[in-house]
């Protein structure tokens, strides 16, 4: 897995810019590709990030 910035902008810019709240943007794709004619995500990668997703859940709520 490659850790990286986004080019754009998402809701945790402003939550970490106006809240100081930690903030970790992540999910499927390449991320050059949103909002693109384009777009498209891998099913693999979207299923992977469901499991990312859900073990986050399962320690957040414990």
């Amino acid at each position: 897995m490659r850790h990286g910035g986004v080019p754009g902008a998402t809701d945790g810019t402003f939550l970490r810019a106006w809240a100081g709240l930690p903030v970790v943007v992540m999910g499927p794709g390449q991320k050059t590709l949103p909002h693109q004619v384009d777009e498209w995500v891998d099913l693999e990668e979207v299923v992977q990030a469901a499991r990312v997703y859900a073990a986050l859940a399962v320690l957040y709520l414990g």
